[in-house]
């Protein structure tokens, strides 16, 4: 498992500087529009996330590597990993491709509970599948019990695997117009009115 990571890893680091075809956002012209991208640049995250999500296993299975986290992280009842339903008549904002992973929250004895539901599914109940009837017995399972819903950088900090820290830590250092992105991210920069002149310059 190591070796594969390693060669993932390598992969994944030749992608470096490589261009997400997604939108592209110009230089803003005035203060006014720079504090408005400010604003709702964080709703690109979702949009990039699920780009990402896509490419990189795309990329990797193209080296005949079948890159599935999704059995890396489903555990029930103490994680649930749960594929979207059909979202196909929401609006096209709306609609989910991409998994969701639960933690569980309840007492040892609504755990011991779940268990005793899981252990009844018989010899494959851990076993993840995307089959209908299977995450249907994962969300009944998780609307009996407390569940919180993970996010990805959660997900993200629970792999302790040394390459992955080493590549968070060089992501979060690369800098951008003088600052670190772990500095851009802790910045209030939409009321900032001197630091947006300074970047419009």
């Amino acid at each position: 498992m190591d070796k594969l990571l390693q060669q993932a890893l390598t992969e994944i680091e030749g992608l470096i500087n490589t261009p997400l075809d997604v939108l592209d956002i110009k230089k803003p012209v005035d203060v006014d529009y720079a504090r408005h991208l400010f604003k709702v640049l964080s709703k690109l995250s979702p949009l990039m996330g699920n780009m990402i999500e896509f490419f990189i296993p795309s990329v990797l299975n193209k080296k005949h590597w079948d890159i599935d986290a999704h059995t890396h992280y489903h555990n029930p009842p103490d994680y649930l990993v749960i594929e979207p339903f059909d979202t196909t008549t929401r609006t096209l904002n709306l609609q989910q491709t991409n998994t969701n992973g639960y933690k569980f929250q309840g007492d040892e004895s609504q755990f011991e509970r779940a268990q005793r539901i899981v252990e009844s599914w018989g010899i494959d109940g851990k076993q993840y599948s995307p089959n209908i009837d299977y995450q249907l017995k994962l969300a009944d399972l998780q609307s009996q019990f407390p569940y919180r819903l993970d996010t990805n950088f959660a997900k993200i900090d629970r792999i302790q695997h040394t390459g992955l820290e080493i590549f968070k830590k060089r992501v979060m250092s690369a800098s951008r117009m003088g600052y670190t992105l772990a500095e851009w991210a802790h910045k209030n920069i939409g009321n900032d009115e001197a630091l947006i002149k300074k970047l419009l310059e």
